[in-house]
C-alpha cells in the first residue's frame, strides 16, 4: 500500500501536466469539499485510504484466482505482526502529534489510517475465525471508544481530533494481542 501511495504522489504532476488537471481538487469538487479548511490536512489519509483499498481487492481477486491455475500458496502467518504493525502505525501518529501538532498532523493522520487498516483486518480475522467471545468484546470495545472519542473530540483542535480514533485501533489490537497470547498459554 506504501508504494501504492507513492506512485500516485508521483502520477499527480504527470497527469497535471498531460492533461491540464489538479486531481485532488478534481475528486475533492465531486465530493464538494473543494473549500473544506483543513483539505491539505485530510488528503494524504485519504491517497492512503484509497490505496489500501484497492491492495485488498486486488489481493483478495488474485487469491480467489490462484488456485484456478493450480498454485496453491502455504500461509505461515507470522504471530502477531499485524497486531505489531497496526501498534506502530498508531504510535507513529502519537509521536507525529505530540512533536509539533502543525508540522506533522497530516503525518499522524496518514498513520492513524495506517492503524485502520491493521484494526480492521484483526477484526476481520477474529470474524473469519469464528471467535465470537472475542467479537463481542470487540463490540464492547467499539461502543467505549466512540464514547471516549466523543469525550475527547470536544477538548482537541478540529483537525487533529481524528486522531483520537487511535483510541479504538489500539484497544481492538490490544485485545486480539492479549486473547492469542492467553490461547498459546492455555495450549
Amino acid at each position: 500500500a506504501l508504494a501504492n501511495v507513492a506512485l500516485t504522489y508521483l502520477s499527480l504532476p504527470i497527469i497535471n501536466v498531460i492533461y491540464n488537471q489538479n486531481m485532488i481538487l478534481v475528486i475533492a469538487k465531486l465530493f464538494g469539499v473543494q473549500s473544506f479548511a483543513y483539505l491539505d490536512f485530510v488528503v494524504p489519509a485519504f491517497i492512503m485510504l484509497i490505496s489500501i483499498i484497492q491492495e485488498t481487492l486486488s489481493f483478495a481477486f488474485i487469491e480467489s484466482e490462484l488456485p484456478k491455475l493450480g498454485i496453491t500458496g502455504e500461509e505461515k502467518e507470522i504471530p502477531f505482526l499485524n497486531e505489531i504493525i497496526g501498534l506502530v502505525g498508531s504510535l507513529m501518529a502519537l509521536v507525529c502529534f505530540l512533536t509539533r501538532p502543525s508540522l506533522f498532523s497530516t503525518f499522524a493522520l496518514f498513520f492513524t489510517v495506517f492503524a485502520l487498516f491493521f484494526a480492521v483486518y484483526t477484526v476481520t480475522k477474529t470474524a473469519v475465525n469464528k471467535q465470537f467471545k472475542l467479537l463481542i468484546i470487540d463490540g464492547i470495545i467499539t461502543v467505549i471508544s466512540f464514547v471516549l472519542f466523543g469525550v475527547f473530540y470536544q477538548y482537541i483542535i478540529v483537525p487533529y481530533a481524528l486522531i483520537t480514533l487511535n483510541i479504538y485501533f489500539d484497544l481492538i489490537i490490544l485485545v486480539s494481542l492479549v486473547n492469542y497470547s492467553l490461547t498459546k498459554i492455555r495450549k
